[in-house]
């Protein structure tokens, strides 16, 4: 069997002034890019001053960061495995639950 060869981890590296200096790359479908577009425009409209794609993905990752914090290994993956199967369920009910940015926008 061959070797398994472990990928690095990311590491961040910051400047000496403690603000974030390494960018990752995060690959999103179209419509969750369309998405997370529309809520940046939103934000921008109500003069957010951090209205950033970047700022959302942060402020999400913080948010999922919360909801697992008391999960232990097998929590995280439930969690996991948990959201694939409940969007699933939406899709072959033919109901996605979505936040209608474009109609809040319009307003």
């Amino acid at each position: 069997m061959p070797e398994r060869i472990e990928r690095p981890t990311s590491q961040l590296s910051e400047t000496d002034d403690g603000r974030r200096a390494r960018g990752l790359s995060i690959s999103f479908d179209q419509d969750e890019a369309r998405w997370i577009d529309t809520l940046v425009e939103l934000l921008r409209r109500e003069h957010y001053p951090k209205a950033t794609r970047s700022e959302v993905v942060r402020v999400a990752l913080l948010e999922l960061r919360l909801m697992l914090a008391a999960q232990t290994g097998d929590g995280v993956v439930r969690f996991f495995i948990q959201r694939h199967l409940n969007c699933l369920t939406a899709k072959l009910g033919g109901s996605q639950p979505h936040l209608h940015l474009d109609k809040v926008i319009a307003d």
